[in-house]
């Protein structure tokens, strides 16, 4: 997995800063040894006309330099590496800006006198630097020299610049099965020649196939990205991939070629289980822009001139039923030049879907580990039953030597039958079978490429010979995020269920949140409103939720509704509350957590939107709702269904107050006073309507008495202060006295429990909830062998039909609880992005040591505690150009040495009221806090 870092809303640059460690201080120049292009992994073809441009200041190695502040910067971008090395910024110099700001700079603002940048232009390439003024605990300012340059090149930004047409084939290979709905299209291979008479100085593909496509150029596939484009609507989103092609072209006669295959374009069902939106036969619009060293331009589009074929080995490739290859029908250099494909068609023309061309602006898909077989075993003859010992999303790779026709059939699911044959009863209608024919030249070795689902265990059928491990690899395959989280802990199970949770993330986190198996893999809104933040403890997940978000507000109804899921490829459209939430939650987490605006400003009138229809269609005169989309789903009191336990109406009501409190906040970032008043308006009705219809104030019961009806008022703010202590009590008391240390929630509840029990001061009570091993828990889980979360507690005893033994569902918050609770490390939604942050352990239980860290915007954050009898030592790290309240979980400024030296009053210190503990206020450096008890 290569080592990225992305801005959150457009490019992110990210510069990293280091000083020198050199004598005397005060007079040194800081030396900036690394900038980073970082726009995903590949600075081609961003087509935001204002990027935003973000660096890291690093410490000096070794050097006891504390306190570390930017006070200043500046930026250059030029249009030349020759100009950049003269310090001529001739598309933008910021010139010096006095600020502490090193994230979300938008490139060409005018800031204290500076100049505006240029407009930026198609295909522009804008070289960069940045220099930084910066002050330590000594007070004295010093500047840095020039950092090395880094490149971000402009795509296409006009939808007029799209020249070509969209070529592929119509109906071409089609088997169709009405009755089992198993669809399968042969995916299409299309070619072109052409020569190349100069020297080219530089070359650009930008392409668009969908559903997905593999790009050729000389007989070579070019790039290691699988299933591109990013999924989308394509009736109103279309993403293009931008590859640097200028190595290689060569002089002479070149060849380009393009394998097309479904995705999600060509629907893999239409009636089964429900609707879906079809698109049609794959397609193709490509350009290849040519720059030659005399400074002319030519452009090789996608036309008239291209031939296709449906003929090739890939004979199907659905999502849910497999790859068909048969490697027979290989047409070796069919992508080089002199191929013979007088047997080929012309392509055909073909209507655009609708949508509007734009970049992919989201990380690729790619095989981001390969994993080998524990075991083989032979349940029957002729079946081999290959287990990887861990569940996961990709696909296998076969290695294989056999005579020529044979097919190996690959059936792969998550688990095994008592007869050791695969249990594939929960994936319903989904055959999940590849197949490969050999052509019997050798050893063979193959892979699926448009296609893969949740595997563990894989039975192989036809194989010739005896198999062992070597013939079988299994590819991980996912969004290929960039790693920001570590966590690990004393406790091995707390450290299993983190990662049952972190695989759950890799297998669904395939370009949108979907589920890997069975006959749905759709972008429910159900599960990814507060498992993002999970996910972005541990990955950098935001160019995938601003995606993500991007198909919620294209494909927002007219009414302002939202579907559960979106893209629609299921047509039904509940237009709920709870779900479609995300529409709110995730860019009011997403501020808190990255610090960028522009997620807000992007997603506000979406936003707002929902919020007004759920408002019009379902509040009651009384300011409450009885209306509610799928309830506490897959609850641990009923094992599954729509949680009836928690009253719908509760819920309801609950989640579009939180909604009016999330639009009354953005509109107060955002400087819109008048809607900040109206939501404020209507939250304060709703607040009190709440608590009349729900709330028991004698006892301080919420209706129900379910964990989840007194779960959501806590996180939603919605308990008054005067029952506050009666209600958290009775959420205590049924988990721990009622329910023995369980939960009773599912996805809803989960979503917000363990933050909940944190904040009211439990977090002993969420540490009970997540080492219980008995039914329900994540603890049973694995002691029934899971390697990732179950869809249901009770998955091992439940017949199939919805039963996934991989979702997110009930990982709800978990992951962001261990950094948070008992690691320590939050950000401070008052100064978002972790631009001042929260550092305060909770050392409970029986846990005995605790190491976390997180990589910010600004730097890594760590927080490494141990504690024993005798004393609880801490080490923490906070980033340059930040500062933290460090809360000290034991001890009195008495027996509290700070880096080796007693707490001195003159530490900007206090004590908190709440927990009373000791409270410092800290700027960047390493610490070190030693408690002796």
């Amino acid at each position: 997995m290569r080592n990225r870092y992305q801005n959150i809303i457009c490019a992110f640059l990210l510069a990293m800063v280091s000083f020198a460690l050199v004598p005397g201080f005060k007079e040194q120049a800081l030396a900036v040894t690394e900038l980073r292009c970082e726009y995903l992994d590949n600075p081609l073809g961003i087509d935001m006309v204002k990027p935003s441009l973000g660096w890291i200041i690093k410490p000096p190695e070794g050097n006891s330099l504390t306190d570390i502040k930017q006070t200043g910067y500046q930026v250059l971008v030029a249009s030349s590496p020759a100009l950049l090395k003269m310090n001529k910024g001739d598309l933008w110099d910021s010139k010096k800006v006095a600020s502490e700001n090193s994230t979300h700079i938008t490139y060409g603002e005018a800031v204290q006198g500076g100049a505006i940048g240029k407009a930026l232009r198609s295909e522009m390439r804008c070289y960069w630097k940045v220099r930084v003024w910066t002050k330590s605990g000594n007070g004295k300012e010093v500047v840095s020299d020039w950092s090395e340059p880094a490149l971000w090149t402009m795509g296409l930004l006009d939808q007029k610049e799209w020249t070509g047409s969209w070529i592929g084939l119509n109906g071409d290979a089609e088997i169709k099965d009405t009755v089992t709905e198993h669809r399968r299209l042969a995916s299409r291979m299309l070619r072109r020649e052409f020569a190349v008479q100069k020297k080219v100085s530089r070359a650009t593909a930008y392409v668009c196939g969908v559903g997905f496509f593999d790009l050729y150029m000389n007989g070579k596939r070019i790039s290691d990205q699988l299933m591109n484009p990013a999924l989308s609507g394509y009736n109103e989103r279309l993403l293009y991939v931008s590859f640097d092609m200028t190595g290689e072209m060569k002089q002479g006669n070149n060849a380009m070629g393009v394998v097309l295959s479904n995705g999600r374009f060509f629907a893999p069902r239409i009636k089964v289980p429900v609707p879906m939106h079809n698109y049609g036969y794959p397609r193709l619009l490509m350009q290849l822009h040519v720059e030659y060293e005399d400074g002319t331009k030519e452009i090789i589009g996608s036309d008239n001139k291209w031939k296709a074929t449906a003929d090739g080995p890939v004979r199907a490739s659905n999502e849910y039923d497999g790859e068909e290859y048969d490697a027979r029908l290989e047409m070796p250099g069919w992508s080089a030049p002199g191929f013979d494909d007088s047997k080929w068609k012309p392509a055909q023309m073909m209507p655009s879907p609708g949508g509007k061309m734009e970049a992919q602006m989201i990380e690729p898909i790619r095989v981001t580990e390969t994993l080998h077989p524990r075991r083989i075993l032979q349940p029957k003859p002729g079946v081999w039953m290959v287990d990887f010992g861990q569940s996961f999303y990709g696909v296998i790779r076969l290695k294989v030597k056999g005579a020529r026709g044979t097919t190996v059939n690959l059936h792969s699911s998550f688990n095994v039958l008592p007869d050791g044959t695969l249990k594939y009863q929960n994936d319903r209608s989904a055959l999940n079978m590849d197949k490969y024919t050999l052509k019997g030249e050798g050893e063979e070795d193959w892979h699926p490429r448009f296609r893969g689902n949740a595997t563990r265990w894989v039975q192989v059928e036809g194989f010739p010979g005896i198999p062992d491990i070597s013939n079988f690899e299994g590819l991980v395959t996912h969004t290929d995020f960039e790693k920001t989280g570590m966590f690990s802990s004393s406790n091995e199970l707390l450290n299993r269920v983190y990662l049952n949770a972190k695989w759950g993330t890799r297998m669904q986190n395939r370009s949108l949140p979907m589920e890997p198996d069975r006959d749905e893999r759709m972008p429910w809104s159900g599960h990814p409103a507060k498992t993002s933040e999970s996910e972005g403890w541990v990955f950098n997940v935001a160019r995938f939720y601003d995606h993500f978000l991007h198909n919620y507000r294209t494909h927002q109804g007219s009414d302002g509704s939202l579907q559960e899921i979106l893209p629609p490829y299921w047509t039904f459209n509940g237009k709920g509350i709870l779900w479609p939430s995300v529409a709110t939650i995730i860019p009011d987490w997403f501020y808190n957590f990255y610090g960028d605006e522009r997620i807000l400003k992007d997603n506000y009138q979406m936003m707002k939107r929902f919020v007004l229809f759920t408002k019009n269609a379902y509040l009651k005169a009384d300011f409450t709702t009885d209306h509610c989309d799928y309830g506490d789903w897959v609850n641990a009191i009923n094992m599954g269904g729509s949680g009836e336990q928690t009253p719908k109406a509760l819920m309801g009501t609950a989640y579009i107050y939180n909604n009016a409190r999330i639009i009354q906040r953005a509109a107060k970032i955002l400087g819109n006073k008048e809607d900040e008043l109206y939501f404020k308006e209507l939250a304060d009705k709703m607040y009190t309507a709440f608590n009349d219809r729900f709330l028991d104030k004698q006892n301080g019961i919420y209706q129900s008495g379910s964990q989840c009806a007194y779960v959501l008022p806590l996180a939603f703010g919605l308990v008054p202060d005067a029952y506050k202590e009666k209600v958290v009590n009775n959420l205590v008391k049924d988990i721990m006295q009622t329910r023995k240390g369980h939960t009773s929630v599912g996805l809803i509840g989960m979503q917000w429990q363990m933050q909940v029990l944190t904040n009211v001061g439990h977090p002993e009570v969420a540490y009970t909830i997540a080492t219980r091993t008995d039914l329900p828990s994540w603890g049973y889980m694995i002691s029934k062998g899971a390697t990732t979360s179950w869809e249901l507690w009770n998955s091992d005893t439940t017949g199939p039909g919805m039963n996934g033994e991989s979702q997110k569902i009930l990982s709800g918050n978990f992951e962001a609880w261990c950094y948070q609770t008992l690691g320590g490390i939050n950000y401070d939604p008052e100064r978002p992005g972790f631009k001042h942050i929260i550092l305060k352990p909770e050392p409970v239980g029986d846990l005995k040591f605790v190491d976390a860290s997180f990589k910010s915007l600004y730097g890594v954050v760590s927080s490494r505690w141990r504690k024993d009898e005798e004393a609880f030592n801490w080490n923490f790290t906070i980033p340059p150009n930040t500062t933290a309240s460090v809360y000290i979980p034991v001890g009195t400024e008495k027996n509290i040495i700070l880096d080796g030296k007693p707490l001195m009053k003159t530490i900007d210190s206090g004590k908190d009221k709440v927990t009373g503990r000791i409270v410092l206020n800290l700027g960047s450096g390493d610490y070190n806090i030693y408690v002796k008890k």
